[in-house]
């Protein structure tokens, strides 16, 4: 509302001061960036086809600031619970930077991510980073994309014994995925699929944090969301994954609250999505 009464006011004294006198005068240059968010509410919060709020709702925030030569910065935010604490942690919090140029249809994008768990046991030991890149191009309707995160060796992704805590060596992680996206044409309505398979060591990281508890797997997603008056996205998802639930089971205790009470945090679900595009 703020911008569109300035922009009123700015173009009524537009309207009533020109005249031959200032018609040298030209507009005053764009801003070199630009700065884009949005505010989402989820049904669960699944990273990689695992659910992190433990089949509970998420509220989920972004913001990044682009500037025009490619580079952008940003940060993404997101309530944790249950199992998905990831060291006890009721937050997570991600930072990013990298570069991205676009070339007709194409756009090929990269940079790092860190992972930032605040007040979870063991301090800092659960936060992590990664180094990511994508190719996507776009066709007609259809968009088609092809990606990886690397996360080298370090301390919250090594193995860790869920009984005696032993550590067994720093350890990496990869995942590597693929998404197309269709948007309907003369709608406001798209349709997305996503594919991706996580290697890295079985076990468990410090506090029960990890990125691929059962080692190698493969996780999925497909949905469709729809944009109403601009600025608010509604959504629905199904997601799932290849590992073996009873397995997953096997690997906790019957003491730990963290799994099994709202259903599989791996197994299928539906879920939903309410977004306010900032």
């Amino acid at each position: 509302m703020r911008n569109l009464l300035f922009s009123s006011c700015f173009l009524m004294a537009c309207s009533t001061a020109f005249s031959p006198a200032n018609a040298g005068i030209t507009d005053p240059p764009s801003s070199s960036f630009t700065v884009s968010g949005s505010l989402s509410l989820f049904s669960d919060y699944r990273f990689r086809g695992l659910s992190r709020s433990n089949n509970h709702p998420a509220v989920q925030g972004t913001v990044t600031v682009a500037h025009k030569s490619g580079f952008y910065v940003g940060a993404w935010s997101s309530n944790l619970a249950g199992w998905g604490k990831m060291g006890d942690s009721k937050m997570e919090l991600d930072v990013f930077g990298g570069y991205r140029h676009t070339l007709g249809a194409f756009t090929m994008d990269g940079g790092a991510i860190g992972y930032i768990y605040p007040a979870g046991g063991g301090g800092t030991k659960n936060n992590y980073f990664e180094i990511y890149g994508s190719a996507s191009a776009l066709v007609g309707p259809f968009t088609g994309k092809l990606g990886f995160n690397v996360a080298p060796p370090q301390h919250a992704l090594g193995r860790y014994d869920p009984v005696s805590l032993s550590k067994h060596g720093d350890h990496s992680n990869v995942y590597a995925y693929g998404e197309t996206d269709f948007a309907i044409p003369r709608t406001a309505a798209a349709l997305h699929g996503h594919i991706g398979h996580t290697s890295g060591d079985a076990g468990f990281g410090p506090n029960f944090a990890s990125l691929s508890p059962t080692g190698g797997y493969w996780d999925w997603k497909i949905g469709a969301d729809y944009t109403f008056v601009k600025h608010v996205k509604v959504g629905v998802w199904w997601s799932d994954t290849n590992i073996d639930n009873k397995k997953f089971k096997s690997m906790w205790s019957s003491t730990d609250k963290g799994l099994g009470r709202n259903g599989s945090i791996a197994g299928s679900a539906a879920i939903f999505s309410l977004t306010l595009l900032l």
